[in-house]
C-alpha cells in the first residue's frame, strides 16, 4: 500500500532527522532549503525539477533547492536528512557527480559510509537539543561531509590516503607531528600539505585546530573534568595555553563557556 507525505519548509530554518518507508511508499515535498541525505537502508527513486534518477543503499545524496521532490522507494528505505540554507557558512563547491540537474550522488564504500553515518547523526542530534552554538558546529558538521565527498570522489588514482591522514590528525593523544604524519602519507612535507589543502580546502594545522576545540568544546559540555585535566587530556603543555587558544576559537574562557552553557541547559532554551 503506498503512504503519501507531504513536507513543505520557507527554507529560513534548520531541520533535520531520521525517515524509514516501508516499500512501494511515495511523498513528496517542496523546501527553498538545500536537502542532504544519507540512505541507511534500501533503495529510492527522486523525480525532481522533470528528471529521474536512483538513490541506492549507503549513498550520500544533495538535492538543491527549489523543486518539488518526489519520492518512490523500490523498497523499505531508511534515511538520514538534513534541510539547510546554503550561507556564508557553507561555499564549498560540490566535485562529485551531478546524477541529474540540481542533485548530486555518491556512492560510499562500507568505511566511507561509517564516518559519514557518524556525522549525520551528530547532526540530527544537534539539531534536536538546539543547545549554544549549535547552527554554527552544524554548518562545521555539514562542510566536513561535503569535503568528504569530494575527497572520496578524488579519491580514485591518488596515492594519498586521506582517511589515514583524518585519522593521525584527528588522534590527540598520540600527537604526531606534521612531518610525521607526511612521512605515513608516503609524501614530502610540502605534497602532503598540497593535497590535504587541496581536498579539504583547510590546511592540515586548521583542520587539527578545529578537531582539537570542538573535542575541548565537548568535554566542557558533557563531562566535570577540570580544565588542568582536559588539558592533559588533549595533550597540551598548560591550561593558560588552552584557556587563549579556546578563546581565540570561540570568543570566550573554558570557563565562562562551562558556566554559560550549564545555565542555558537549566534554564530550557
Amino acid at each position: 500500500m503506498d503512504m503519501i507525505n507531504c513536507f513543505i519548509d520557507t527554507g529560513s530554518e534548520i531541520l533535520a532527522g531520521r525517515s524509514q518507508h516501508p516499500q512501494d511508499s511515495r511523498w513528496q515535498g517542496f523546501s527553498h532549503n538545500w536537502n542532504f541525505l544519507l540512505s541507511v537502508k534500501g533503495e529510492a527513486r527522486l523525480q525532481f525539477r522533470g528528471n529521474y534518477c536512483a538513490l541506492p543503499r549507503h549513498s550520500l545524496i544533495l538535492i538543491s533547492p527549489d523543486g518539488i521532490r518526489n519520492f518512490t522507494t523500490e523498497e523499505e528505505w531508511d534515511s538520514l536528512w538534513i534541510h539547510f540554507e546554503r550561507n556564508l557558512y557553507f561555499n564549498d563547491v560540490i566535485e562529485w557527480e551531478e546524477k541529474i540537474p540540481g542533485v548530486w550522488v555518491l556512492p560510499l564504500k562500507n568505511a566511507d559510509f561509517r564516518i559519514m553515518h557518524h556525522l549525520f547523526i551528530q547532526m540530527v542530534q544537534i539539531a534536536a537539543r538546539r543547545e549554544r552554538f549549535w547552527r554554527r558546529l552544524i554548518y562545521c558538521l555539514i562542510q566536513e561531509a561535503v569535503l568528504r565527498g569530494n575527497m572520496i570522489f578524488g579519491r580514485a588514482g591518488s596515492s594519498f590516503d586521506t582517511a589515514l591522514a583524518h585519522k593521525m590528525l584527528s588522534n590527540l593523544q598520540e600527537n604526531l607531528s606534521m612531518d610525521e604524519i607526511a612521512e605515513r602519507c608516503g609524501l614530502s612535507r610540502s605534497a602532503f600539505f598540497a593535497k590535504f589543502t587541496s581536498t579539504f580546502d583547510v590546511s592540515p594545522r586548521k583542520y587539527r585546530e578545529n578537531h582539537l576545540m570542538i573535542t575541548i568544546q565537548t568535554l566542557l559540555e558533557t563531562t566535570d573534568m577540570s580544565i588542568n585535566d582536559i588539558c592533559q587530556h588533549v595533550h597540551m603543555s598548560n591550561p593558560f595555553y588552552l584557556s587563549a587558544r579556546f578563546k581565540a576559537c570561540f570568543g570566550i574562557s573554558p570557563r565562562e563557556y562551562r558556566k554559560r552553557f550549564r545555565v542555558t541547559v537549566t534554564s530550557g532554551e
